[in-house]
């Protein structure tokens, strides 16, 4: 069984790096043939940024963390509820799998979430929370995207709406026909609680606003004033990009996804790719660090990583 896993994890990581490099290929043709940018131009932009600004972005993103484990872990229903350092080290485990390979990283932050019941919530009412917890996270974005426009960038708003109602119709009928589907979506009870559901969308659009914070200091550290409007335009533009995970930990994807939103709203392309290289290396260090803290606590304390008692 080890030995299968194993070679299945290895088999996914070495698909994994050859898609990374057909994907950095294919970003550098496009870049050739289309916006040109001498790559001594974004190495002299990244060394302008300085490390205030670097410091601030990454203090933001941390604080960002902090907010997307809480509200995962408040959605949970009270009776029983996986503790918050239970939730935290879950998450920050997953995530920090999934800026290598996407799938293997979803399922273990189930699995290290999830108890046995009556201790804990299943897993499929763990996927049920997880599946909530991400609804909310881009309605509250997608929210601030039509109140803001879309500017001179052509979103895909109609298609995104349109796949929203084709899956909850495949969701309706499986439901009916799968158990295991009727019971991640028993798990998505939270859904019907406004209280909870109000609590989760102001966690959503301050985790939102703190990584457009961290985006618009790293812009200013260029001499760019990056406003409001811009700046959600970016993050839409990056959610799109790294949506369908092509190369290990979205590199390159997510850089080009950045780098074109920025240069749509003023930004020269080579400061663009500067900034999400930067902002890039922050995000990935700081779920590290997060990763790191908790594995560390739970080794010293791993009674607090036990469900919270009813």
């Amino acid at each position: 069984m080890t030995t299968l896993t194993s070679r299945g994890f290895l088999r996914r990581a070495r698909w994994s790096l050859l898609l990374t490099a057909v994907v950095l290929a294919a970003i550098a043709v496009v870049l050739v043939r289309g916006v040109k940018i001498d790559p001594s131009e974004v190495l002299h932009a990244l060394a302008e940024l300085g490390p205030g600004a670097i410091a601030l972005a990454a203090v933001l993103v941390v604080c960002q963390g902090l907010l997307l484990m809480t509200r995962l872990w408040s959605l949970f229903p009270t009776e029983p509820r996986p503790s918050w350092p239970r939730v935290a080290y879950g998450f920050c485990v997953g995530q920090l799998v999934n800026n290598f390979i996407r799938r293997p990283g979803d399922i273990l932050k189930v699995l290290l979430i999830a108890g046995s019941p009556p201790t804990g919530p299943s897993r499929a009412e763990t996927v049920g929370v997880v599946v909530v917890d991400k609804l909310v996270d881009l309605a509250v974005l997608f929210s601030v995207l039509a109140w803001v426009g879309t500017g001179t960038v052509a979103f895909p708003v109609s298609l995104v709406v349109v796949i929203g109602f084709i899956t909850l119709a495949a969701v309706a009928v499986l439901r009916q026909r799968s158990a295991l589907v009727a019971r991640i979506v028993a798990g998505m009870h939270s859904a019907r609680d406004p209280r909870r559901l109000a609590a989760a969308a102001v966690m959503a659009m301050a985790s939102w606003s703190a990584e457009l914070a961290a985006i618009h200091y790293l812009a200013s550290a260029l001499g760019f004033d990056l406003g409001f409007a811009d700046a959600v335009r970016v993050i839409v533009m990056l959610n799109l990009g790294v949506a369908i995970p092509l190369s290990a930990a979205n590199l390159g994807t997510f850089e080009v996804a950045i780098g074109l939103g920025l240069h749509a709203a003023g930004m020269s392309f080579a400061d663009g790719l500067a900034i999400a290289t930067a902002y890039h290396a922050i995000q990935i260090l700081a779920i590290t660090l997060w990763t790191f803290v908790l594995a560390i606590v739970r080794r010293l304390a791993p009674a607090a990583f036990e469900p919270e008692a009813s």
